[in-house]
């Protein structure tokens, strides 16, 4: 972790078992938080020192106050969202929108860093109005 920032990874695409094994192959595995949106759906788990979870996504109010309550206890974090557009699943656009620029506004509040990964194009250039800069990742065939 750059600068001793803690990166907080909310997982809207994989539960955290998955993260761990593939966070683990690089040897980051206790160097990063999870916010794990998925697992509740499935089974019964618990809170853990560097993992906590949220009922699913469509609970953004749960999610956000988990991350209100990272932000005031670990201090030096980056918040990192896996796939924002699944959140388009659960909710409408205008909420998805919402959303994000409810946590763009409080991120840039207490001056952290938010990096967030869009899979779908179309929603690129509503989201980056919230953003500082935007990077496009084009895979090589």
């Amino acid at each position: 972790s750059a600068q001793g920032v803690l990166p907080i990874i909310i997982l809207t695409t994989m539960n955290y078992k998955s993260a761990r094994k593939a966070l683990q192959k690089v040897g980051l595995e206790d160097k990063v938080f999870l916010i794990d949106t998925v697992s509740k759906n499935i089974s019964f788990v618990k809170d853990m020192e560097n993992i906590w979870f949220v009922d699913s996504l469509r609970n953004l109010t749960q999610l956000q106050i988990k991350i209100v309550k990272l932000i005031k206890t670990k201090k030096n974090v980056a918040f990192v969202f896996d796939a924002l557009n699944v959140l388009e699943l659960y909710h409408s656009r205008p909420i998805l929108l919402k959303f994000t620029y409810s946590v763009s506004k409080l991120l840039k509040k207490y001056k952290l860093g938010g990096y967030y990964s869009i899979t779908k194009p179309s929603l690129a250039p509503k989201l980056s109005q919230f953003f500082d800069n935007f990077a496009e990742i084009k895979k090589i065939e």
